[in-house]
């Protein structure tokens, strides 16, 4: 039996749950507290970040890793059967974990009912049933938080910038639940989809959050149907959809390269110059500012590893009638072989280069 540790205001969390609800492995849920943070999560992992998944004295943190370990372990598919389809999803899911997040933390921590309503299940989860000590945990977790969040540029100046990439991935969404496609590849739920569950379904829970949902249905039919399948007492719902053709992720695509992609090449640009600030302008030309962090170098390593596996079955994914990558990128990708780090990037990634070349 394994254990998940969550909390219930992450979205992290609820992308782990119904995952592995999903994958049936045999897990219990357990939502951590000041005393397992520390006595459990720290001591097994180095970190105090969940979700975990435990079982005795092994355990692994992040969300990514739990779903490739649920892969390997379950009996139902978590990716698409086509093989050429992976890294399209992992990039879904990529774009959700990385970029969804912003501005779902963004609306959280700046309405005033989302930050009260979140301290308080903060701190009452945290105290785990300790008197007089949920309002003192839940302020002293929101400054940490908050702070924490705003070097990823989630903070005021950014508003514009993310309010609309809000509104132009759930109406994209939007179209794509009421054309019928529940779950992007297949007629089961991916990576990708849990992903997406898990950022959306965090939203809709707060004031601010829920009163928007209200203008997307689909999403919230789509929704309901995953939150089935979520922990301790998962039930899977089949469902029939149709198969969605490639060309119809394009906007999400679009979004994907016209925001987060920009960011990580501007991180990466700022990064070697030594600067600690970065801005750039989004697809639809606002600005977006943060702190220049080795992580999103990282992050870039990791959608770069999975162009490069893209461009390995362009036959397959690229061209007309598929994913039209070329002029998302074409702005960007080009000028990656002239940056000072462009050819340590792209030396290990030869199917990507030539792509970019041709």
């Amino acid at each position: 039996m394994y254990t998940l540790y969550v909390n219930s205001m992450s979205p992290y969390s609820s992308k782990a749950s119904a995952l592995l609800g999903y994958a049936g492995l045999p897990c219990e849920l357990e939502h951590q507290n000041v005393v397992t943070r520390y006595t459990v999560l720290k001591r097994l992992t180095g970190d105090t970040m969940v979700p975990v998944l435990r079982r005795g004295e092994w355990a692994i943190n992040d969300s990514s890793r739990i779903a490739r370990f649920a892969i390997s372990q379950s009996s139902r598919p978590l990716l698409p059967e086509r093989e050429a389809l992976e890294p399209v999803c992992w990039l879904l899911e990529e774009f959700a974990d990385e970029w969804l997040t912003r501005w779902v933390a963004h609306s959280r921590w700046h309405h005033r009912d989302d930050v009260a309503a979140t301290r308080e299940a903060i701190g009452e989860e945290m105290a785990a049933g300790v008197p007089g000590v949920e309002r003192a945990l839940g302020r002293f977790s929101a400054r940490g938080i908050k702070t924490s969040l705003e070097a990823g540029g989630i903070r005021s100046d950014n508003r514009e910038a993310l309010e609309q990439s809000r509104v132009r991935t759930l109406e994209t969404l939007e179209s794509l639940l009421e054309e019928g496609q529940g779950d992007w590849f297949e007629s089961y739920p991916t990576v990708a989809a849990f992903a997406l569950y898990g950022q959306l379904e965090q939203y809709r829970r707060d004031p601010t959050g829920a009163k928007r949902m209200r203008s997307y249905p689909a999403i919230g039919e789509w929704l309901d149907r995953l939150e089935q399948m979520t922990l301790p007492h998962p039930v899977v719902v089949d469902r029939t959809s149709r198969s969605l053709e490639l060309q119809q992720l394009n906007p999400l695509f679009a979004e994907l390269f016209g925001t987060y992609w920009r960011v990580l090449l501007e991180n990466a640009r700022a990064r070697e110059r030594g600067d600690d600030e970065a801005s750039v302008s989004l697809l639809d030309g606002t600005r977006f500012e943060w702190s220049v962090s080795r992580y999103l170098v990282q992050r870039l390593q990791v959608v770069l590893d999975q162009l490069e596996t893209i461009c390995r079955y362009d036959d397959v994914l690229l061209g007309e009638g598929r994913l039209r990558l070329e002029g998302l990128l074409s702005e960007q990708g080009e000028r990656l072989s002239d940056e000072p780090f462009g050819p340590r990037l792209l030396e290990s990634r030869p199917d990507l280069l030539r792509w970019l070349e041709s």
